[in-house]
C-alpha cells in the first residue's frame, strides 16, 4: 500500500519527474492523474514500479523526507536522576554524663597525727548535652543525555541485501576423522590387491581357435549354460543370415589346463572379470584352440578364400581342417597353397547341400579322407589317421586329365559324386582313395 496521499500525488509524480527523465509527465496528462481516487493512484503507483523496476518503498521515502524534513533541533531528553537514600535515626538518645567519685590522698603530719584536715566537698559536674549533627542527604543534579543525531536518508543508495545465516555458520569440526582414515585405508589396500592381480593378468596368455562355431560353457559339462562361441575369423552367420561378431581368441583365466579343457574370460573387459572374478568365466575345449597365435595365423591363411562362405565353414569339421593344414604345411609340394575360392554360397537353413571340400571317415574315426581343390586349380586326395597326420596328398583325375573344373562335392555313402558349378559336369569317385572319377 501506498504512502503517498492524495495531495502529494501530483506533487510527487514531479518529484520522480526530477529524478528520472523517463518519468517526466505532460502537463495534460498530469491534469487527468489529479482525478484519481486513493484506490486507483495505489494500483497506478504499483504498476508504475513494477514496469521502471523501481523501488516503491525507497522514492516513497525520499519524498516523504524531502517535504517533511527533520527538524534542525532534535528535543533534548531529560533522564532524572534516582534520589539517594538518607538514613535518619528514628529517636535521639540523650547522653548523660556519669559522675566518678574521685578521692585526694592527705599526708598527715609529725606533730599532730591524730588531727586531721578537713576535706573540701567535690562540686558535682554539670551534665552538658551532646552535640547532634543532622545529615543532608546530597542530591545530584540531573544529567542531561544529548539525542543521538538523525542522518537523513541517502538519495541513490540501494538497501542492503540480507545476509544469509547459513553462509555464516561455522562448521563443527571433528576432533577424529575415523572415517576418512578408514577410507584412505580402504584405498591402499584396495590399490595393492589390484596391483596384484595385474601382475599375475599379465602373465596370462590367450588361447586361438582353429575352427567354427566352438562353444565356450560356463563349465566343463556339455550341458552347462553356453555363454558365446568362438570362429576362426571372429565373425559368423545364423540361419537368418545375419552376420554376428564372435571372439577368435580370448584371454586365459589359468594357464594351466583343467583337464582337456581351458579356462577363459569371455569378456569385452577381461581384467575387470578377472579382478572381481565375474560370472563370464568359461571353458572350451582344448582340442580345438591353441596357445600359438602363428598356428591360428596359419588356418587363416589357408582357409582365407572361403572365409565368407559360411555354409562351407560350418559343415567343415575339426578333423579335416586339421588334416589340409598338416598336408599344405609339411609337404613340399603343397607349401604355399591354399583353398580355392567358392563357386557359390548356400543360404544357412540349406540341409544336406553339396560342398566344395569332400568329408569322408570310417565309422571307428580312425580314417579321414578329404577332397579339396587349392589354389594351384588341381583337386587333391588326402589322407589322414586318428591323430590328424596327413599321409602325401594324391591328385585326382577325371578319366585320363587331372580334374581341375570348379565344383562340389556330396557323399553317397562310401563313394562321391561331383558335379560342375555350371551343372554340366557330373562324375562318380572310386571306392577306396577316391582319387578318380568318371564321367556319368
Amino acid at each position: 500500500m501506498t504512502k503517498i496521499e492524495h495531495k502529494h500525488f501530483i506533487e510527487y509524480l514531479n518529484f520522480l519527474g526530477t529524478r528520472y527523465h523517463k518519468l517526466v509527465l505532460p502537463q495534460e496528462k498530469l491534469d487527468k492523474l489529479r482525478l484519481l481516487n486513493d484506490q486507483q493512484i495505489n494500483q497506478y503507483l504499483q504498476l508504475l514500479y513494477q514496469k521502471f523496476e523501481l523501488n516503491g518503498a525507497y522514492e516513497e521515502r525520499s519524498f516523504l523526507n524531502s517535504i517533511n524534513p527533520i527538524k534542525e533541533n532534535p528535543e533534548i531528553i531529560e533522564v532524572e536522576a534516582e534520589e539517594l537514600p538518607v538514613i535518619v535515626p528514628d529517636t535521639q538518645e540523650e547522653l548523660t554524663p556519669v559522675q566518678l567519685p574521685v578521692t585526694i590522698p592527705v599526708e598527715a603530719s609529725p606533730e599532730s597525727e591524730l588531727e586531721t584536715k578537713p576535706v573540701e566537698q567535690i562540686s558535682p559536674v554539670r551534665e552538658t548535652p551532646l552535640s547532634v549533627k543532622m545529615i543532608t542527604p546530597a542530591v545530584t543534579e540531573k544529567p542531561t543525555i544529548n539525542p543521538i543525531p538523525v542522518n537523513p536518508a541517502p538519495a541513490n543508495i540501494p538497501p542492503k541485501t540480507p545476509v544469509s545465516r547459513e553462509s555464516t555458520a561455522i562448521k563443527p569440526r571433528y576432533k577424529y576423522n575415523y572415517w576418512r582414515i578408514g577410507i584412505v585405508v580402504f584405498i591402499i589396500f584396495a590399490s595393492i590387491y589390484t596391483v596384484y592381480k595385474f601382475i599375475a593378468y599379465q602373465k596370462l596368455g590367450f588361447v586361438y581357435v582353429l575352427t567354427d562355431e566352438l562353444l565356450v560353457r560356463t563349465s566343463s559339462d556339455k550341458n552347462a549354460k553356453v555363454l558365446g562361441s568362438m570362429n576362426l575369423f571372429g565373425k559368423a552367420k545364423g540361419r537368418d543370415n545375419k552376420e554376428t561378431l564372435t571372439f577368435a581368441e580370448l584371454k586365459l583365466y589359468s594357464n594351466e589346463k583343467q583337464g582337456a579343457f581351458y579356462k577363459v574370460i569371455m569378456s569385452d573387459f577381461p581384467f575387470v572379470s578377472y579382478l572381481f572374478n565375474l560370472d563370464d568365466i568359461g571353458y572350451v575345449y582344448a582340442k580345438y584352440v591353441t596357445t600359438n597365435k602363428r598356428e591360428q595365423e596359419t588356418y587363416q591363411k589357408i582357409f582365407k578364400p572361403i572365409k565368407e562362405d559360411y555354409y562351407e565353414l560350418k559343415s567343415l569339421e575339426f578333423a579335416y581342417r586339421a588334416i589340409i593344414v598338416n598336408a599344405i604345411t609339411t609337404q613340399p609340394a603343397l607349401m604355399q597353397l591354399v583353398l580355392s575360392k567358392p563357386c557359390d554360397k548356400p543360404n544357412m537353413h540349406v540341409r544336406n547341400a553339396p560342398l566344395r571340400i569332400g568329408q569322408y571317415q570310417n565309422r571307428d574315426k580312425t580314417v579321414f579322407f578329404v577332397l579339396v581343390q587349392l589354389s594351384d586349380g588341381n583337386y587333391y586326395s588326402i589322407e589322414g589317421d586318428g591323430f590328424y597326420n596327413a599321409l602325401p596328398a594324391k591328385p585326382i583325375y577325371m578319366g585320363e586329365d587331372l580334374m581341375s573344373a570348379e565344383g562340389k562335392f556330396q557323399l553317397k555313402g562310401d563313394y562321391f559324386v561331383w558335379e560342375s558349378c555350371d551343372k554340366t559336369v557330373s562324375a562318380r569317385s572310386n571306392r577306396g582313395e577316391f582319387d578318380y572319377f568318371e564321367i556319368e
